[in-house]
């Protein structure tokens, strides 16, 4: 049996179900997972139904060793597919596919969910709306478009995480960011977009979705909210008006940017007149979480889901019934080098709606402020009745994880 090559750069926790069970164990088919060698031990032991899976360390900066044994494994196994789970291996995981005459996303596909300027350029024909838009190599066009809308935000055209995401509010903003960015070709600048912003998630099977999972970052605790230290929430709408739209709206860009299968995730914005405004789309999961709070809905993990479909097994993905409960997620961040004098244990989160929890900072570690947004230093997955008891839960959850985490100065 061919096997599934997965490219396990990132976390390993990506790997990990809302039952804190690995997503391997019940794949119908063999898989070669190659891993830095630090994260080898994550991996290593690890079963699918049919094989121990196989590990093997490389260094992913080194592309050309990384195709080399890729090649070597397809010639001496057989591989079905490639899976990118890191937003920085999508591109190069459809390289791989052309190189080895295997199916799945190719380059010119695969640009249209990595560069932001291209997945627009693609969107440009269609009645969706887009912010507008310029290249930060040309100052000017930044400067009136700046003059133009008077808020204006500044992201790596490839980035992920709201890492090097600047909001820029006057012509000094803009003078300290251009002092400050050594190579400003691989930015754009955008219009700064009223409203909230949601994210859409989508399991793709020969062209037809076969979910679509929505839900609002809840405003001042979204992801672009990291450097504050406040907690990102999020919670899923599972019906009503917006979901509809929100629905729509991805399906119409999935058709156009050209993906037949895998799994997406989209963020847009829902501006007061409750118009859908496009940000920007990954071929990949919903990072920090969020496809852990979508299993808990849904009762499939869009990892497995993905693997599944690149390997040729896409018939086996079932999406459930929802759960009736609202699922949701609290992650937890902090804005201060420090030394944890005390944090909260899992005993202090054992309610039965609190469906699933990580609590990695740990008493006398050293932490550093959260780098992106879902750099946490707790996360709950969790259930409510509606989105009254949803607002009740996440404030007193916040306010019980503060209560026990305190940090001592660096």
């Amino acid at each position: 049996m061919k096997h599934l090559l997965v490219l396990a750069q990132g976390t390993p926790r990506t790997f990990i179900n809302v039952h804190g069970k690995s997503v391997f164990e019940n794949l119908p088919f063999p898989v070669i997972v190659l891993c830095e060698r630090r994260k080898a031990i994550h991996y290593e032991g690890l079963t699918t139904a049919t094989a121990p899976i196989i590990v093997e360390s490389i260094r992913f900066r080194d592309k050309e060793a990384v195709a080399r044994t890729a090649a070597q494994w397809h010639e001496q196994v057989g591989l079905s597919g490639v899976v990118a789970v890191d937003e920085r291996t999508v591109e190069f995981a459809a390289e791989l596919r052309k190189s080895l005459n295997l199916g799945g996303m190719m380059p010119n596909i695969a640009e249209r969910f990595r560069n932001k300027v291209v997945m627009k350029q693609c969107l440009k024909p269609t009645n969706l709306r887009l912010p507008e838009y310029v290249d930060c190599d040309d100052r000017q066009q930044v400067e009136t478009l700046l003059s133009k809308h008077r808020k204006i935000i500044i992201k790596p055209v490839d980035g992920s995480g709201s890492k090097s995401v600047t909001e820029i509010n006057s012509s000094d903003d803009l003078a300290d960011w251009y002092t400050r960015t050594r190579d400003v070709s691989g930015y754009e600048a955008e219009e700064f977009i009223e409203g909230t912003l949601y994210h859409i998630n989508a399991i793709v099977r020969d062209g037809e979705i076969l979910l679509s999972a929505v839900a609002p970052y809840i405003p001042n605790a979204a992801n672009i909210d990291f450097t504050s230290g406040k907690p990102m929430i999020s919670v899923l709408e599972l019906d009503g008006s917006v979901k509809e739209k929100m629905d729509r709206y991805s399906e119409q860009v999935i058709q156009t940017l050209g993906i037949k299968n895998g799994i997406t995730h989209m963020e847009c914005f829902l501006t007061p007149e409750e118009d859908v405004v496009f940000c920007e789309i990954a071929a990949r999961q919903a990072g920090g979480g969020l496809i852990l709070m979508i299993e808990a809905q849904y009762q499939v993990n869009y990892v497995e889901a993905m693997m599944l479909i690149e390997a040729g097994f896409g018939e086996q993905v079932v999406v459930a019934t929802p759960a009736a409960n609202l699922m949701a997620l609290i992650g937890f961040r902090q804005c201060q080098f420090g030394i944890v004098k005390a944090a909260p244990d899992k005993s202090m989160f054992a309610e039965q709606w609190i469906r699933y929890q990580e609590l990695p900072a740990l008493e006398g570690t050293m932490i550093t402020p959260s780098s992106h947004c879902t750099d946490y230093v707790g996360l709950l997955v969790f259930e409510s009745e509606n989105l009254g008891e949803f607002n009740l839960r996440s404030q007193e959850l916040n306010e019980r994880f503060n209560r026990h985490f305190d940090v001592a100065p660096a």
